[in-house]
C-alpha cells in the first residue's frame, strides 16, 4: 500500500509540475504577444532624446491577423455625420433610434469625408460596410457620392452589417432620464454598464468582435493576391471604440479612457511593411483615443 501511494504521489507531483510548466509557457507566450503588439521607440540612437518614449499601437495577435488580413491595405473607420438627434436630443423621445436621419450640415460633412477618402484610396478597390441605422446609411451614401464627385472611377460595394450598429439604449428615450443614466454609467464604467432596456458595452464589443474576426478575414481572402483593398466601416461612436478595442486587443481600462469620436471622425488603420496595422495619426481626425498602453 505504501508503495502504491508513493507511486500515485509521484504521478500527481509530475502532473502538477507539468501543469506549472504549461502555465509558464502560456504566460511567456502572452508576454511575447504583448511585446510584439506594442512597438516602442525612443531614446538615443532611435530618433529620440534620452528619456523619451514613443508608443505605436499595432494590432494584437500579430502573426495571425497579419496572415488572415493580408488582402486588406487599410481599414477606415468613420463615425456617422451629425444626426437630427445630435442637434436636438428630444428627437430620441418620439422617433425610433434606427430611423433618425442626418441634418443638412451632416450630409455636407459626410460628402467631405468621401473626398478625403478618395485622396487616400485613389482608384483602388473599395468595400464599404455600414450599420443599417438610417444615419449611418445616409452617411455612407453621401460619403460614396463625395468619392464619385472627387473622381473615383472604381466600383464601390456597399454592405450592411447589424454587428456594427449603435449600442441599444431602449426603444424610445426620455432625454432627462437618459442624461441621469449616462451620468451614473460614467461612474460605474461605460463598458460594463447595462441599460435595463438595452445593451452593455460588453455586448457591443462581442458583436463587433464577430465583425473584425469573421467578416473582415473573409473579405481579405478574396483580395489576397492584390493586397490593395480598402475597407471603409461607417458606424457609431461606442461601436467604433469597441472595434479598436477588439482590433488592438486593448483592455477595459483603455476603452474607458477613450473619448467618444466626433461626428464624421475618421480613423485610418494602415497596413505596415511587416503585415501589422497601425493608426495613421496624420490621416485620422476627430478621434484621439489611443494614447497609452492598455
Amino acid at each position: 500500500k505504501l508503495q502504491f501511494l508513493y507511486f500515485i504521489g509521484r504521478r500527481n507531483m509530475a502532473a502538477v509540475e507539468s501543469w506549472r510548466g504549461m502555465q509558464r509557457v502560456w504566460t511567456q507566450t502572452a508576454v511575447e504577444r504583448i511585446a510584439r503588439g506594442v512597438r516602442r521607440s525612443g531614446g538615443k540612437g532611435q530618433g529620440g532624446t534620452t528619456g523619451e518614449r514613443k508608443i505605436t499601437m499595432w494590432s494584437g495577435n500579430f502573426e495571425n491577423r497579419a496572415r488572415r488580413m493580408e488582402g486588406i491595405k487599410r481599414v477606415i473607420l468613420v463615425r456617422h455625420a451629425q444626426s437630427l438627434a445630435n442637434a436636438n436630443n428630444e428627437v430620441y423621445s418620439n422617433t425610433e433610434d434606427w430611423k433618425i436621419g442626418l441634418t443638412k450640415r451632416g450630409r455636407g460633412a459626410a460628402k467631405n469625408v468621401g473626398v478625403k477618402i478618395r485622396k487616400l484610396v485613389g482608384n483602388g478597390p473599395c468595400v464599404v460596410y455600414t450599420s443599417p441605422f438610417k444615419r449611418t446609411v445616409d452617411t455612407c451614401l453621401e460619403l460614396v457620392h463625395g468619392m464619385k464627385q472627387a473622381g473615383y472611377k472604381g466600383a464601390i460595394n456597399i454592405r450592411q452589417d447589424p454587428n456594427i450598429t449603435e449600442q441599444q439604449f431602449g426603444n424610445y428615450q426620455n432625454p432627462r432620464t437618459m442624461s441621469h443614466l449616462f451620468s451614473v454609467r460614467q461612474l460605474y464604467g461605460r463598458f460594463f454598464w447595462q441599460f435595463s432596456e438595452g445593451e452593455s458595452g460588453t455586448s457591443v464589443h462581442q458583436r463587433v468582435a464577430t465583425f473584425t474576426d469573421t467578416t473582415l478575414p473573409g473579405v481579405a481572402a478574396s483580395h489576397r493576391p492584390a493586397q490593395d483593398l480598402t475597407v471603409v466601416v461607417v458606424t457609431h461612436g461606442l461601436a467604433l471604440r469597441a472595434f479598436l478595442m477588439s482590433w488592438f486587443w486593448l483592455g477595459v481600462r483603455s476603452f474607458e479612457k477613450m473619448k467618444n469620436p466626433s461626428n464624421c471622425a475618421v480613423v485610418v488603420l494602415q497596413r505596415g511593411p511587416d503585415g501589422g496595422y497601425r493608426m495613421d495619426t496624420a490621416e485620422s481626425e476627430g478621434f484621439t483615443g489611443i494614447k497609452e498602453l492598455p
